[in-house]
């Protein structure tokens, strides 16, 4: 009886797993629209636009903040070298926070999933005290108008160090303790998956259920840590994401001092992928027929 069940378990964990569904988008950017014509290897983000339909923000560039997209020579996302991806970059001599926000959509996911590829070269981020680092902060804004969003509206967030992975705190400021951040490899592309759920109950979506005011973190398909949402966020629970906020803050009277370059492609904000009720019932019985022959062999042995 409990080989049974455990196997009835497997049977449905499989059924689930093979009908999760391929939710739309209601942001992607891989950064090819962006025309790079050589000899140049990049084109500089709009700093400042009314057209409601730019897709990007950067609000403060200079000398000494860049925020640009580049044609992949070196290859560092492995998708050749007409590919082209974000550079965002923070230079020693910057005294101010470096900021790319993406256009509001007019769709705010309550619950769903951020998904996108990063590259950090090894040694490329520092920061003084190693507190701060580069920032992804999600936005649940009021406007879809790019120029008239504010930060006050924020849903949680990230940072990423020299190989680490931290939860935000408040503010310009990280949590660093054990529980509260994993390991990247540098040199090398990787995938990172963020499941949110900022409504006041539990969701289930292909990689299990999380509860309200979490998110689950996957880096290259492997779930590392469960965090909350209201660590960082001043939206509140039952506030929608449709922007996503890309930055390397100043620090405290510049206490957390960050420089250094990041690199991030292929970005998609979407609802998070969920088993289909129709295509459950088409693979559960296939699941629980191959048990019942499984059984029927063992009692006629």
């Amino acid at each position: 009886m409990k080989s049974s069940a455990t196997s009835l378990r497997v049977a449905l964990g499989l059924a689930f797993t093979a009908c999760a569904a391929s939710a739309q988008a209601v942001f992607t950017e891989n950064f090819q629209s962006y025309t790079i014509t050589p000899p140049a290897t990049f084109v500089t983000l709009p700093q400042s636009n009314t057209d409601t339909s730019v897709r990007w923000l950067s609000r403060t560039i200079d000398t000494n903040r860049l925020v640009r997209v580049y044609t992949d020579t070196s290859e560092l996302f492995g998708a050749g070298a007409s590919n082209q991806y974000l550079r965002l970059e923070r230079l020693s001599g910057a005294t101010a926070d470096l900021n790319a926000i993406t256009q509001p959509t007019s769709t705010p996911l309550l619950s769903g999933e951020i998904n996108f590829d990063f590259f950090v070269a090894a040694g490329s981020i520092t920061s003084t005290n190693n507190a701060s680092g580069f920032r992804l902060t999600f936005l649940a804004n009021t406007s879809t108008n790019i120029n008239t969003f504010t930060s006050a509206n924020t849903v949680g967030g990230i940072y990423f160090t020299d190989g680490t992975i931290n939860l935000r705190s408040s503010g310009a400021a990280m949590l660093t303790d054990n529980a509260s951040k994993f390991s990247f490899t540098t040199d090398q592309k990787n995938s990172l998956r963020i499941v949110f759920n900022n409504t006041t109950s539990t969701l289930v979506y292909d990689g299990g259920s999380l509860s309200a005011g979490f998110m689950d973190i996957y880096l290259n398909g492997t779930k590392q840590a469960t965090w909350s949402l209201n660590s960082g966020n001043t939206a509140g629970q039952g506030n929608g994401v449709n922007s996503m906020w890309w930055a390397a803050p100043s620090g405290l009277s510049n206490s957390s001092h960050v420089q250094g370059v990041f690199n991030v492609d292929n970005i998609v904000l979407s609802p998070a992928a969920i088993p289909e009720p129709a295509t459950v019932a088409f693979v559960l019985p296939a699941a629980l027929g191959g048990l019942f022959l499984r059984r029927r062999r063992a009692q006629s042995r």
